[in-house]
């Protein structure tokens, strides 16, 4: 199956929805053909993942100008879009989703991006369309990283947990596309 990322962060930048991003798409690399298209000026590479920056200094309209080209031309070749929440994505997929039909699943990971839709009418508009028009909306997703500090014990319960909840996180998602 091939699958495309949509996020407005990802690494080098540290904001927990950035790091999601990354770790998605190195656990669904190994099943599937991943792309990741992300408002970055020099993403991080991951093996056997196809990275797609949008310049983040451009001005703002032809930035979300050439992140709604650039995820058209993705939505033509993918059997499926995987969106981490946040204005700068949700804008291109409403507006994609008008054009041409297209499933797609709705993270809602940044919590920084639904606290400003919250303070904002038409950002509140524009989530809550982007969640009616989403096939899914995950509300549920892994926990961070457990830290492993180099004077303490390896935590081994931690880091299974966290394990077992980027199984779980994975299937959901990709079973969502079976249905």
């Amino acid at each position: 199956m091939k699958i495309a990322i949509a996020t407005p962060l990802y690494p080098p930048d540290t904001a927990p929805a950035a790091l999601y991003a990354k770790e998605l798409a190195r656990r669904l690399r190994s099943e599937h053909e991943i792309s990741v298209l992300a408002y970055s000026y020099i993403p991080e590479e991951v093996a056997g993942v196809r990275t797609i920056p949008v310049p983040k200094r451009a001005p703002l309209p032809a930035r979300v100008m050439t992140f709604i080209r650039t995820l058209g031309q993705e939505v033509r070749i993918c059997d499926g879009i995987v969106a981490v929440n946040g204005a700068s994505v949700e804008l291109p997929l409403v507006v994609l989703s008008y054009v041409r039909k297209f499933p797609y699943m709705l993270v809602m990971r940044d919590i920084e991006a639904s606290e400003r839709a919250r303070r904002s009418i038409a950002l509140r508009m524009l989530e809550s369309l982007a969640k009616r028009r989403a096939k899914r909306v995950i509300t549920n997703y892994p926990p961070a990283r457990p830290e492993i500090l180099p004077l303490d014990p390896y935590p081994n319960e931690a880091m299974g947990a966290y394990e077992a909840a980027w199984q779980e996180h994975v299937r959901d998602l990709t079973d969502a596309y079976g249905d």
